[in-house]
């Protein structure tokens, strides 16, 4: 049986070439049954009859005439499956079809939510680099920033030790200056008494070899003197040559006969009207007379050192007690004090500051650990503000009962007055400083700010009275710090 043979029954059994039939080509494709190829098929196979087939089975053959033979009953026919159309799927396949594609969906929603997720995470990576990055360039600029201000506190302090330095230099000097100064006074002192004594002594050989000169057995008449006148001398041009002083002779005064006499008895009237009168000689300049020092005995030359000596001590004594009496020079070159209390603004010539609040602990939280002590830590609130131009604060310190001074801890920041941070005029900072002290310490404590911490002498410092702080018993938390800020 050809395919023609198994089409025509097909098609008698029931139409085979529906709307939604399928139908299969020779060539083994299925098209539908409205396309022109199976509609050309289904002519064909109406239209001309199939051929007889050179072999027929033996199940078409006609049966020969035998023997009448009774035939078995024939088996009945299975059932006929129920008819349906090409191309349609059963409810199950549906149902199965249904979950494949219900599971692939859900496949595919997982990966994508999967794709989303890691591109959130790619995205929040990227982030985080990209945050990192600007953290890494931030720090960066940072530490180039501290090392700049390291490098200006260097120069500064380097500026503030050459300036220390040159204040020292000529302070030195000037106390030398002034010590050359005393030196040459007390030489001039010591050098007039000396001449004093000189002059003295002098005196006294004098007048006792004017009291030898004058005994009675000499004539007056000799000196052109009475016995109790002083000497008379006479007019310049009858005085003998003044090349040669009368008292570097042998004797204290000249040889009579040198002398003009100047007695009405000396001569007669004719010798003077016979004499012509010499013609006036020019008065000489006048000379500065020296006396020829008597050589100085054995004694008078101890009385002469013993008295310079006397003269050197007494004048030592003298400074030394000016000194002694005079101004201490701590106390007439202390700092100006502007005193005040808690809460009070005090003004300190460059800058206004105002203590706020003190605490006590045990304990500072500073950074990433705590700061543990022997003694105790002290916290003082300040308000600071410049007051005519930019300036810092670089003495803080704190006084005990019995004058003990602490200056201002290093063993944590503190921007308010390393430096790092000048003020502005009209713009308040509000910060804490902290401050190290033993335990016994506590109880009347006053603080101490001032600009320069290298010329505290004669400048303005403000002095707060702090009150008495205590520290609470037991284990406490560690105090915090609170941050620096600018305050209306």
């Amino acid at each position: 049986m050809s395919r023609y043979d198994r089409l025509n029954e097909v098609e008698e059994g029931a139409p085979l070439f529906g709307e939604e039939a399928w139908v299969q080509m020779p060539d083994g494709s299925w098209v539908r049954a409205t396309d022109k190829a199976a509609k050309k098929l289904k002519g064909k196979s109406k239209g001309s009859p199939p051929p007889e087939p050179d072999f027929i089975p033996a199940q078409s053959r006609k049966p020969e005439a035998r023997a009448s033979v009774p035939e078995a009953p024939a088996e009945p026919a299975p059932a006929a499956e129920p008819k349906r159309k090409f191309g349609r799927k059963s409810a199950a396949d549906k149902q199965r079809q249904a979950e494949l594609d219900r599971q692939a969906e859900q496949e595919r929603e997982t990966q994508r939510a999967r794709r989303a997720e890691l591109e959130r995470e790619r995205r929040a990576q990227a982030d985080r680099d990209h945050q990192a990055e600007l953290d890494r360039e931030r720090l960066a600029e940072q530490e180039l920033l501290r090392q700049a201000e390291l490098e200006r506190e260097r120069k500064a302090d380097l500026e503030r030790t050459a300036a220390l330095e040159r204040a020292r230099a000529t302070e030195l000097e000037r106390e030398i200056e002034l010590e050359r100064a005393r030196v040459a006074r007390l030489e001039e002192e010591f050098e007039r008494e000396r001449q004093r004594q000189s002059d003295l002594e002098y005196e006294r050989e004098r007048q006792r070899r004017s009291r030898d000169e004058l005994d009675p057995k000499t004539s007056t008449s000799v000196f052109g003197r009475w016995p109790d006148e002083k000497p008379v001398y006479p007019e310049p041009e009858r005085w003998p040559d003044t090349s040669t002083d009368y008292r570097n002779s042998d004797s204290q005064y000249p040889e009579p006969a040198s002398w003009p006499s100047v007695e009405p008895w000396s001569g007669s009237k004719s010798d003077s009207a016979a004499k012509p009168k010499p013609a006036p000689k020019p008065a000489p300049q006048p000379r500065r007379r020296t006396a020829s020092r008597p050589p100085m005995s054995t004694g008078q030359r101890v009385t002469a050192v013993a008295g310079a000596v006397a003269m050197a001590a007494a004048a030592v004594a003298i400074g030394a007690g000016v000194r002694w009496l005079g101004p201490d020079p701590a106390s007439s070159q202390r700092p100006f004090a502007q005193a005040g209390a808690p809460g009070e603004s005090l003004d300190v010539r460059t800058f206004t500051i105002t203590v706020q609040a003190a605490r006590a602990a045990s304990s500072l939280q500073a950074g990433g650990a705590a700061q543990a002590t022997q003694g105790v830590w002290v916290i003082v609130r300040v308000r600071l503000a410049a007051n005519h131009e930019p300036t810092q604060v670089g003495y803080a310190a704190v006084r005990d009962r019995a004058g003990r001074t602490y200056l201002a801890s290093d063993r944590v920041r503190q921007p308010l007055i390393d430096g790092s941070r000048p003020f502005q005029p009209g713009i308040p900072i509000e910060g804490e400083v902290i401050f190290e002290v033993p335990k016994d310490a506590l109880d009347s404590l006053t603080a101490l700010f001032a600009a320069h911490p290298d010329r505290l002498a004669l400048d303005a410092m403000a002095e707060v009275v702090l009150p008495n702080l205590t520290v609470a018993p037991g284990e406490q938390p560690p105090a915090t710090l609170a941050p620096t800020e600018v305050k209306p």
